[in-house]
């Protein structure tokens, strides 16, 4: 059906007045397929879930309120994260941005209410939509995000500590990890960071020099080292050997950077040899197509996909039982929409 024959449908022999106004919301209607809608990425909407459609719920409501009457009905067969739900509550409560992207269209929206019908097989898309759309007081979740960083940095807080290169405590902002490269001429063991990464000024090169033979290497001849490690539910595994390169910090307002020294090392160690709480999954990763035969290597538990987030998890072995113990502490609310 065209956009002429969806403004129309249902007009039968209207009264000329009728057709007139027809025809002027058919000409509005018109001019919003003539430009991109806006695309961002920033914004409250995607920072509270980092993937949902591209497309922001306000440009959306613009769509939905020139195509529709306030009381409709939309429908989204395919609900995804629940931007076509948050657009249709926007419809009721137009925002600036809004009303500047209705004026950049030329087009004369109908603000009102509309009622929404989502659907989506997806267990995290349902969640985050029924979240966004559904969201718990303000103030009473505001007090309990608070309550709940109080308890996580009373009994985990140690998992964060870091110093600068002064010895002044801070605050781990991340770590980045590092695969192990073995020399193929004696075998001897490098980290691809301090192989490959030069920082004045930042590079990568394609070759090294090892220490272990004084030979220059190049990093595509070197095989990747595995090591065989117990974890968190005492299985022994063959997996990826890692190491930590760099570690990033904070005090205060400052951020720093500096190369792991043993005190990072022994944390590591002593998170890994922390036991996770009863509630930690131990549960077959299902990959399907995701799984990549090299890089996941001895990552087929839930737990031990904790590991593979080198770069955006800080100490990563402690994943397995920090988010478990934040999720008992969730569910300890009485309050069901601040536990959802």
């Amino acid at each position: 059906m065209g956009i002429s024959e969806a403004a129309c449908e249902g007009c039968g022999d209207a009264p000329r007045g009728n057709a007139t106004k027809k025809t002027s919301a058919i000409g509005s209607i018109a001019k919003l397929y003539k430009t991109p809608l806006p695309s961002t990425r920033t914004g409250p909407l995607y920072n509270a879930f980092s993937y949902p459609t591209k497309i922001s719920p306000e440009a959306i409501a613009v769509y939905i309120a020139a195509h529709t009457e306030p009381g409709a009905a939309v429908l989204d067969a395919f609900g995804g994260s629940g931007t076509t739900g948050i657009a249709a509550l926007l419809c009721d409560r137009p925002t600036p941005e809004m009303m500047r992207i209705a004026d950049s269209l030329g087009v004369q929206p109908r603000w009102g209410p509309r009622h929404a019908h989502l659907f989506e097989i997806g267990v995290l898309g349902s969640f985050v939509s029924e979240t966004l759309c559904h969201p718990p007081e303000p103030e009473a979740f505001a007090h309990a995000v608070d309550e709940l960083c109080q308890q996580g940095q009373e009994k985990l807080g140690w998992l964060y500590e870091a110093k600068d290169e002064m010895g002044r405590k801070g605050v781990l902002r991340h770590a980045i990890w590092s695969d192990v490269l073995v020399c193929p001429h004696c075998k001897t063991e490098v980290s691809l960071w301090d192989a490959s990464v030069k920082t004045k000024p930042l590079a990568m090169v394609d070759s090294f020099f090892c220490k272990g033979c004084h030979k220059q290497v190049a990093v595509e001849a070197c095989e990747r080292a595995t090591e065989v490690a117990v974890d968190a539910f005492g299985r022994r595994q063959i997996s990826k050997k890692r190491v930590v390169a760099r570690i990033h910090g904070r005090n205060g307002s400052i951020k720093w950077q500096r190369p792991p020294t043993e005190e990072d090392r022994e944390l590591v160690a002593r998170i890994a040899d922390t036991k996770p709480p009863k509630s930690a999954p131990c549960a077959d990763i299902q990959w399907g197509e995701l799984r990549r035969a090299g890089y996941h290597l001895g990552i087929d538990k839930l737990h031990h996909s904790t590991r593979s987030e080198l770069h955006r998890d800080g100490y990563t072995p402690g994943t397995c039982f920090r988010f478990p113990r934040r999720c008992a502490r969730c569910s300890a609310s009485a309050d069901p929409e601040l536990q959802r």
